[in-house]
């Protein structure tokens, strides 16, 4: 069942994005599917240079940059550690 979601997810990334090679493809469709409710998406200004952009979806954050996609994971990661609400501490003080 993951395998079709994932498969459906990188047909739907090469229909948006058709200058991307299936292997870009298929990390934005492994991104978006790892990290749930992030959008991954490129900036094609110039032939070989690519610009990824990252951000929460259906959220007016600034999107994360990134120069390469494989970077993207990380700066997500990076974003959640950091606007992730801390647990109360119970150390009986």
């Amino acid at each position: 069942m993951a395998h079709l979601v994932l498969l459906r997810k990188r047909e739907q990334v090469k229909t948006l994005y058709p200058k991307l090679s299936a292997v870009e493809c298929r990390i934005v469709a492994e991104i978006e599917q790892r990290y749930r409710f992030w959008e991954v998406w490129p900036h094609l200004d110039y032939p070989q240079i690519h610009v990824w952009y990252a951000k929460r979806a259906c959220t007016p954050m600034r999107p994360l940059t990134a120069g390469m996609i494989g970077d993207i994971p990380g700066e997500i990661v990076n974003w959640i550690n950091d606007h992730s609400s801390q647990p109360p501490s119970w150390d009986g003080a």
